[in-house]
């Protein structure tokens, strides 16, 4: 009769923490799941900050470009009307050129 009481007793007390356990349990996994989107999220900061920098690059590229080939336009508008060039405006002619062909 003891080991059916002992029994009895293991089990209530079983059915009483049971759901405590499992709390404690998925509150592990919580965790654990909010590390790992934390570091996605790190991730994707770093990525974010890279892909800012890229973008920064294009568009100063893009933004020497329209420079270059305005310069370059208003040289060739100038020969154009008759405009004797100096060997300067010549020289920088050429390597506007050479730079928008790149």
């Amino acid at each position: 009769m003891k080991t059916l009481d002992i029994r009895v007793a293991f089990s209530a007390v079983d059915g009483l923490t049971r759901p405590a356990e499992n709390a404690r349990r998925l509150m592990g996994q919580f965790g654990d799941s909010i590390q790992r989107t934390q570091g996605a999220i790190k991730n994707l900061e770093r990525q974010a900050r890279s892909f800012e920098r890229a973008r920064d690059a294009v568009s100063k590229a893009d933004a020497g470009i329209v420079k270059a080939r305005r310069q370059l336009n208003a040289l060739n508008q100038l020969q154009r009307t008759g405009t004797v060039l100096s060997e300067k405006q010549q020289k920088l002619m050429q390597q506007l050129s050479t730079r928008l062909e790149r």
